[in-house]
């Protein structure tokens, strides 16, 4: 039996709905297009969120809500021919997690964060200096007024500002969205450049430049494999956490990385 959606959930989903409206806007979506997103969007999360467990839509609704307002502002400062395939790759990478019944997951985005840029690509949360923020493009949550007119049968989604994309020549790079991605990319960059058969500590030092020396001596004297010295470095590019004790955890993120 499928349960209907609360008059709170009703109104998150209202939120997530304009929210994807706002996105198309800002990718310059035409207006013909867009009449026929909010009902579209409202009936596929709708019918899915009617499926989950009553105390699992909560969580589903604020990261979803959370992920795309964010979008819709940084796409505003990602370089207009970079916007599309941002969006794409951020949509397809996007997952949610189980937060077992809590209603509001922490925030996975970087304090700081302003857009997403593409880096070797991969998409990177990335903070870039700007003279003008614009302002948010939806809220979160929802303020009394908004529920309110959204019980009232009204549409609570426009479209949201439209401002110039920032330079982003000293952006900086603040973690990965897709880490697994990121980590992979670079395992396969190390492996070619680091030897094969018994490896020189000096010869370490000189290869990999961005890891602390005592950092690199320690893995070295721990009897760390050439494979796993690169799974290491790779990990610390890819802002996860590189320590030997989490080596099966890297191997295993490997595997399944896209």
């Amino acid at each position: 039996m499928i349960e209907k959606l609360t008059a709170e959930q009703t109104a998150e989903l209202g939120v997530v709905v304009r929210a994807c409206h706002d996105l198309c806007a800002s990718l310059g979506v035409e207006d013909s297009s867009l009449s026929i997103l909010p009902g579209l969007v409202e009936g596929l999360v709708g019918t899915a969120l009617s499926r989950a467990k009553p105390n699992r839509r909560g969580a589903y609704l604020d990261q979803w809500q959370q992920f795309l307002c964010w979008l819709a502002e940084a796409l505003a400062h990602t370089p207009k021919p970079q916007r599309t395939r941002v969006a794409m790759k951020a949509m397809r990478s996007f997952r949610l997690k189980d937060w077992r019944g809590r209603s509001k997951p922490s925030s996975p985005i970087p304090t700081g964060a302003n857009c997403f840029l593409l880096k070797d690509g991969e998409l990177w949360y990335a903070k870039v200096p700007t003279e003008n923020v614009p302002p948010k493009v939806c809220a979160e949550p929802p303020p009394p007024e908004l529920l309110a007119t959204f019980l009232a049968g009204q549409e609570i989604y426009k479209s949201g500002p439209t401002v110039s994309a920032t330079r982003s020549e000293n952006a900086e790079y603040l973690r990965p969205f897709y880490p697994p991605g990121v980590l992979k990319a670079e395992y396969g960059k190390l492996i070619l450049v680091l030897p094969e058969g018994p490896l020189n500590e000096d010869r370490l030092l000189s290869l990999v430049t961005d890891v602390p020396a005592n950092l690199l001596r320690h893995w070295f004297e721990d009897g760390a494999s050439r494979e796993d010295l690169a799974l290491l470095v790779a990990s610390r590019r890819a802002h996860m956490t590189a320590k030997m004790t989490n080596l099966p955890h890297l191997r295993e993120a490997l595997r399944l990385s896209r």
